[in-house]
């Protein structure tokens, strides 16, 4: 039996430094499974399969439907230089849509003068800051356009938009300074192009595309920056005590809490508190990364897989044994939780 120093099996499982054989075999077929190979793609075919579809839910005002796959055309249509027309014809497709759903939407505000609706703009003229990359599940958009669920034909969320993720959803999206990838239950808002408020969840998120300004993270108790030189990544999760706990994948970003100033280095593990940094833990990154659904419940690797992978393999050759602990949750601002290992689980 393993002697327990309060804990709890988060959703990160994260015995710390060293390798297992099973880890390795993850290794190995995840590195596979990295390899893409590229369709060929016909532009044309794709641009007016996809116009007709959007015709076809304007013509049952479906609004939100038609203007996703307009601009899905017409994303495919840039790559037709000779098809000026139908450029046009998509262009001025999505602003009849506009106009139709904007007619619609005070119409109906007439008719239920309490409705939401009196506070927001239909989600038809929705700005694009955030491209949607991956999604599966059930997820709701709130605030400053009219709520909806994200279908397989949205290309984008804008900025101010609350997100929520039920049970067995996943989202990944990308703006112009940072990435997020997450799974339900989750829930957060996109402040800015360069700010996120999380709420809840676990999350995987990546930057340095735009070292200015800094990535700002908010969360329930506190809010950190997030600065590099260079490309990182990070795992976050928000914990029971409405801080958060991450662990560096790629890169060494610093993070700046009030005064306080922390680097995090691949395979280290830290909890931001409202008023600080716990002391730095390393972990056993290829059991995490093995483990972990942000990894393996989506289609498409995450970005920086390949340095993900490599760091893993630079721990484990520097690592000579397992560390004998377990790191769970944060139920207040003090303490972390801690499970012991015995000599057997350890080896696991």
């Amino acid at each position: 039996m393993a002697s327990i120093i309060p804990f709890r099996i988060s959703h990160f499982r994260m015995p710390v430094a060293g390798i297992s054989l099973s880890s390795l075999l993850f290794l190995f077929l995840f590195s596979f499974g990295c390899l893409k190979v590229n369709p060929v793609i016909n532009h044309y075919s794709e641009a007016t399969s996809l116009l007709k579809k959007g015709d076809q839910s304007l013509a049952q005002d479906r609004y939100n439907d038609a203007i996703a796959s307009y601009k899905k055309a017409l994303i495919h249509s840039r790559n037709l230089p000779h098809e000026a027309d139908l450029i046009q014809k998509l262009k001025s497709r999505i602003k009849k849509t506009k106009a139709k759903s904007l007619v619609d939407h005070y119409q109906s505000i007439q008719e239920d003068n309490h409705s939401e609706k009196n506070r927001v703009l239909p989600a038809t003229f929705e700005t694009n800051e955030f491209k949607v990359l991956q999604s599966f599940g059930e997820i709701h958009l709130s605030r400053i356009w009219s709520s909806k669920k994200i279908t397989e034909l949205d290309g984008y969320i804008g900025m101010g938009r609350k997100v929520t993720l039920q049970q067995d959803s996943g989202l990944e999206i990308q703006s112009s300074h940072f990435l997020l990838r997450t799974i339900g239950p989750a829930g957060f808002s996109l402040d800015s192009n360069a700010s996120v408020f999380i709420t809840s969840g676990i999350y995987f998120i990546s930057g340095g595309f735009n070292t200015r300004p800094p990535l700002f993270i908010e969360f329930p108790i506190g809010k950190t920056s997030i600065k590099s030189q260079g490309l990182f990544a990070f795992f976050l999760e928000i914990t029971t005590n409405g801080g958060c706990k991450l662990i560096g994948l790629v890169g060494e970003p610093y993070l700046a809490l009030q005064n306080q100033k922390i680097q995090l280095k691949p395979g280290e593990l830290i909890f931001v508190m409202s008023d600080g940094f716990s002391r730095k833990m390393n972990i056993e990154l290829s059991t995490f990364i093995a483990t972990s659904h942000l990894m393996a419940d989506f289609h498409e690797p995450p970005i920086f897989s390949s340095k993900m992978r490599q760091n893993t393999l630079i721990q484990a050759i520097r690592t000579k044994r397992h560390f004998r602990a377990m790191v769970g949750d944060a139920k207040n601002e003090k303490d972390f939780e801690i499970k012991i290992l015995e000599d057997d689980q350890s080896k696991e």
